[in-house]
């Protein structure tokens, strides 16, 4: 068979949007965040008050799943039982073992 072509280059124009707590501008080393220090919240200073912005979204969104999770579990576990009422043949298999040691040399043979 012919060899396989090389995976096509990644797309371009793909980028990460740095959050708005982050600074822009400033000189090299100074004020400037950059690369991925620019999507962690190591830049806030201790006790910086844009620290509770994304705790606070942690909050909400925490919130969310949970409350729409709980809604969920119920319809869940309902067509769950009604998935398992229904017969099938897996659920009647029986897997037996034959152990050499604990079977009598004359049903072995």
């Amino acid at each position: 068979p012919p060899p396989l072509p090389p995976p096509p280059p990644p797309p371009e124009g793909v980028s990460f949007p740095a959050p708005p707590s982050a600074p822009v501008g400033g000189e090299e080393g100074k004020d400037y965040i950059g690369g991925l220090e620019a999507l962690s919240l190591n830049h806030l200073p201790p006790g910086s008050a844009r620290f509770w912005a994304p705790v606070v979204c942690m909050y909400l969104l925490t919130l969310l799943y949970l409350s729409l999770l709980r809604r969920e579990w119920p319809i869940y576990a309902r067509l769950r039982h009604m998935w398992d009422a229904q017969p099938a043949p897996h659920r009647y298999a029986v897997l037996l073992r034959v152990s050499p040691a604990a079977t009598p040399p004359s049903v072995l043979e």
